[in-house]
């Protein structure tokens, strides 16, 4: 296997996604200048992307993708539900 075929690979496609969004994100949340005026938008944005990478985590490198409907549906709803839980505990419009 050669380095070139290593790099097709979807699962090293998905990590330098990760890695893009990772450095993204670090860029969006120290800047205070950069992208949004409103910190709430910011940091919906930030949890937001967050989701997204759990997801291709979840999916790709633990392998859920291939596996049964039930499976993959519970892990995409149990993604969805804490990133909504999140966004309503840092908008204020949830409290503990």
């Amino acid at each position: 296997m050669t380095i070139l075929d290593l790099i097709k690979t979807r699962e090293t496609v998905v990590w330098l996604t990760l890695m893009a969004l990772t450095i993204a994100s670090w860029i969006v949340a120290v800047n205070d200048k950069l992208m949004l005026d409103n910190a709430d938008y910011k940091g919906i944005g930030l949890i937001v992307v967050a989701l997204f990478k759990v997801r291709l985590i979840i999916l790709y490198f633990m392998e859920v993708r291939d596996s049964s409907a039930q499976l993959r549906y519970s892990c995409e709803g149990w993604a969805l539900v804490s990133c909504l839980l999140l966004i309503g505990l840092y908008t204020g419009l949830l409290s503990v």
